[in-house]
């Protein structure tokens, strides 16, 4: 089978001979059905899946229409080769994987029959492995499966019209009331407890994907723990080639470190092809994955970022380069590098994907230049050294900071670094942190080439300090550049809402009226339907309108929403609340915390008093790199700000202030925001409203006076940092 698959732009039913009348069409996206009025497709029953190869398609489907059309057996098909190299591909639903024809039957006689007609009319042909639906007996493109025949219709119905979930999972299932209808078949369906080679024992399954299955297992010989991944023959991955041939090139690298005694690679043990699946075994590394590591450790609260915590992040930090480092001495770029292909124990870590690793300027990696299977996220044509270095630390970093979205360019790669040493003043943490990477840069020749360590850490000794005085001019020389002049225009009529709301600005008429009209798309009888964002929004909406109208309608569906959030998307997390927004959990006015908080004092609804103070508790040391005015810092600010008790949160007010100012770049002249870059339509809005937030405040003169009193002195970038942290930048030029 050829590297790369070419693809012809074909429809199937152009290429196959067939009777134009008495057959009924229906097309899908994917799928074309073919229907026979004598003949009924029951809600459930027995269905035959046939796959195929690209190659081979067009003969297999001439067959299967031949005798479907003599029989009046309804059946569909994948219309063209475009969509059957997707449906072979990672990029289509795991349940439908190499489901090329599917049969339906009348009754399971009729299946039977058919069956074994197909079985013998293409036994010749050869396709992929289905995962939801069982082998017929050697074959490696029939297979078969008892479950619904309609889309809609998730349930099984039992005898006793009980209901049983379908499509429940990535493996061949029968319902208690149906008998398997072939007892002789040995075809491999569930793998709990199979021998497989007549060596290797499943014990569970670990994780199974579209196109890849992980066993956990043991070697019956040896005893030992093993990973077995499988991965069916002629499936496709990226840029259509064949996952086979990533496999291949992990087996060979796995063979050639366990020759050679390797130790931050799992070792080599066996490969083998089983009912058309192409299997490879490593020793089991008894671990946990980076990631996990990484999430266990809370550098934010006090309480947790303990000399405990500190040391478990910056043994797994060395243990993680030492292994990259160990893979480059052998001149491997290990390329797919991510937190959870790197386990370690106690001793070392181990990176345990090596598909797309290769060694460098070998055949592989030209093959490899050819097509995407860099991150888009980080620089193509920069050393692969540097670059398995660069994604390495941005993992760390992350674990910190939050993620970024993209780190392709030297401008994007220094503000990376910049914004942990942001973050390392901020919460006054360890400036290992950031000296650590700096070593790592320099053990690989990237930087410092004459420097060592111990020179480093002087150099990070003492960060450099401002004066409140010098705060309050950075800040009014940028409110010179962005202050608004001219109303502000939104390009999003629900965020200028928002921000009208918060800031007791007059709302027009037209935008009133637009939000009349557009609130007649919904209905509000099922809330979980709404993200919590939209709920925020309808919420200041529904109290507007009772204002406007003095309509009680409105305030019951007001207090509704916010009721619903307090139930359903609020959570108690170490006695602080946070909420959240789909899977992540948010503290901004968008679509979180803030914004909650917002609601409900705008109306001084009292009975959410006590948990008011617990949403803010939460917020009160949080900080984030993104820093605009709906979905970050500044957002922080004005709700702060504006308190009664403002006084107390001034010295945190500060904080956020110089956080924010230490994002705004004095070359390119504006603020660097995780969330909007200066690409970004609304990037001028997003600079204005951050400044804006910040300037209104400094006119507070408590404020000022607060801090005017003492010698105040506020840690800042130490310039020796920042030409280090230019230093590493400039690689990536």
């Amino acid at each position: 089978m050829p590297l790369f698959l070419n693809v012809r732009d074909i429809n199937y039913l152009d290429k196959i001979k067939y009777p134009k009348r008495n057959v009924t069409f229906l097309e899908e996206a994917t799928f074309l059905f073919i229907y026979f009025n004598d003949t009924k497709i029951p809600n459930q029953g027995w269905k035959i899946h046939i796959s195929s190869l690209l190659k081979c398609a067009v003969n297999i489907l001439q067959i299967v229409f031949d005798y479907c059309l003599k029989n009046k057996i309804n059946f569909k098909f994948i219309k063209n080769e475009k969509l059957l190299l997707k449906n072979l591909s990672v990029n289509t639903d795991p349940f439908s994987f190499g489901k090329f024809i599917t049969i339906y039957s009348e009754s399971e006689e009729n299946f039977k029959i058919h069956i074994n007609w197909f079985y013998n009319k293409l036994k010749n042909f050869r396709g992929v492995n289905i995962n939801s639906s069982r082998a017929f007996f050697d074959s490696t493109n029939i297979f078969y499966r008892y479950g619904t025949n309609y889309k809609k219709t998730r349930f099984l119905l039992g005898p006793n019209n009980q209901k049983i979930r379908d499509r429940k999972k990535l493996e061949y299932f029968l319902p208690e009331f149906i008998n398997e209808p072939f007892p002789d078949n040995k075809s491999i369906f569930n793998f709990e407890k199979t021998i497989l080679n007549y060596r290797f024992l499943i014990l569970y399954l670990v994780q199974r994907t579209t196109i890849s299955t992980v066993f956990f297992g043991q070697d019956i010989n040896s005893k030992k723990f093993i990973i077995l991944k499988a991965s069916p023959l002629y499936a496709i991955t990226a840029e259509n080639i064949t996952l086979t041939y990533f496999r291949r090139n992990e087996m060979k690298l796995l063979l050639d470190l366990t020759k050679n005694n390797f130790e931050n690679s799992q070792q080599y043990v066996d490969s083998f092809v089983s009912q058309n699946n192409f299997y490879i075994c490593k020793s089991f590394v008894n671990g946990k994955d980076l990631k996990f590591i990484l999430d266990s450790i809370n550098l934010v609260d006090k309480k947790y970022f303990n000399k405990e915590s500190q040391t478990k992040y910056r043994e797994n930090f060395k243990k993680a380069f030492n292994c990259v480092y160990n893979f480059h001495k052998k001149n491997i770029i290990l390329n797919d590098v991510s937190a959870k292909n790197f386990v370690c124990d106690k001793l070392r870590c181990y990176f345990v994907d090596l598909e797309t690793s290769y060694v460098y300027n070998s055949k592989i990696q030209k093959i490899w230049e050819k097509i995407s299977l860099s991150s888009a996220k980080f620089p193509i044509k920069s050393s692969h050294f540097l670059v398995d270095i660069l994604k390495l630390s941005s993992i760390f970093i992350e674990s910190l900071i939050g993620s970024i979205q993209s780190l392709k360019n030297e401008f994007e790669i220094r503000w990376l670094f910049l914004s942990l040493y942001n973050f390392i003043l901020f919460y006054n943490w360890p400036l290992w942190l950031l000296t650590d990477i700096f070593e790592v840069f320099r053990k690989q020749g990237f930087i410092n080439k004459n420097n060592n360590s111990n020179l480093l850490k002087k150099i990070f000794d003492q960060p450099k300090t401002l004066t409140f005085k010098n705060i309050i001019e950075k800040i009014r020389n940028i409110y010179k550049i962005y202050s608004v002049k001219k109303p502000l225009k939104f390009s999003n009529f629900k965020f200028e809402f928002l921000y009208k709301i918060i800031n007791n600005l007059q709302i027009s008429t037209n935008l009133i009226n637009k939000l009349l009209n557009y609130e007649k798309r919904f209905k509000f009888k099922n809330l979980k339907n709404f993200t919590t964002a939209n709920l925020i929004f309808w919420g200041h909406w529904f109290f507007l309108k009772t204002k406007l109208f003095e309509n009680f309608s409105n305030n019951f569906y007001y207090k509704k929403i916010i009721e619903y959030i307090f139930e359903k998307r609020v959570e108690n997390v170490d006695g602080k609340l946070i909420v959240r927004d789909k899977k992540q959990y948010s503290p901004y006015i968008w679509n979180g915390s803030l914004g909650l908080c917002y609601l409900i004092l705008k109306s001084k609804y009292k009975k959410y008093n006590k948990q008011i103070g617990l949403l803010e508790k939460s917020l009160i040391r949080t900080t984030s790199t993104k820093i605009n005015f709906f979905h970050g810092i500044s957002g922080f600010i004005h709700y702060f700000g504006q308190k009664k008790s403002a006084k107390i949160y001034y010295k945190q007010i500060l904080r956020w202030i110089i956080f924010i100012l230490n994002f705004w770049d004095d070359e390119k002249g504006f603020f660097i925001d995780n969330i909007f870059p200066y690409s970004h339509k609304n990037f001028i809005l997003v600079n204005s409203l951050i400044i804006e937030t910040i300037n209104e405040f400094i006119k507070n003169k408590d404020f000022i006076n607060f801090f005017s009193r003492g010698d105040l002195k506020i840690p800042s970038y130490n310039t020796k940092i920042y030409n280090s942290i230019l230093e590493i930048s400039k690689i990536f030029a």
